[in-house]
């Protein structure tokens, strides 16, 4: 190698490195609408919850965060899932999930996710920890903090049924709770 071609390797490398940030920026910004905040497309579909990942990390106790956390990471908005609280002193025992996220991320400033994903969350955590009562959706983007909060009892008597039995084999969590989650989904999306 010559004096003047190890004299370019440091341009080379700069070029290199612009094109590779230019390109990953490229990437971000076809993901992103035209919309104030950069809110995602309305036509990006929600990446899909996989039941196995999810029974497999079911757990009897709230309190064990472990599990709780692994099932927070596998639900919707998981990429936006900041940390968990659990008040297990005496119940009702509570699950919190914190939600971060930039002002129009996930949605426009000023309106509220889409609860129809939330309420999947809630029925699915509600299944698959045996001793949860309550659950909170608390989701801050630093300017319109707000909370969704479920209980057990609510729930139960919406979907007309006890969730954990609903949990008792992978066949019936992927097979009867799934679908009914997702009618109920669907039917409080529907006008």
């Amino acid at each position: 190698m010559t004096k003047k071609q190890i004299g370019n390797a440091p341009l080379i490398l700069v070029l290199v490195a612009v094109l590779a940030l230019g390109a990953l920026w490229l990437l971000e910004t076809v993901r992103r609408d035209d919309a104030p905040g950069g809110a995602p497309q309305d036509n990006l579909p929600e990446p899909a919850l996989n039941a196995q990942q999810l029974y497999a990390a079911r757990t009897p106790y709230v309190g064990d965060a472990n599990k709780v956390a692994q099932l927070t990471d596998l639900l919707h908005y998981r990429e936006n899932r900041e940390t968990i609280s659990l008040n297990t002193t005496a119940p009702p025992y509570e699950l919190t999930v914190h939600y971060k996220m930039l002002p129009g991320e996930l949605f426009p400033p000023g309106e509220r996710p889409p609860e129809p994903l939330v309420l999947e969350n809630a029925g699915i955590l509600f299944a698959l920890i045996g001793n949860v009562d309550r659950l909170v959706f608390s989701f801050d983007d630093g300017q319109d903090p707000f909370e969704l909060i479920y209980t057990r009892e609510d729930m139960e008597e919406w979907v007309g049924t006890d969730l954990r039995q609903m949990a008792d084999s992978l066949d019936a969590f992927q097979d009867e709770l799934l679908p009914l989650l997702t009618d109920l989904k669907e039917s409080v999306s529907s006008p």
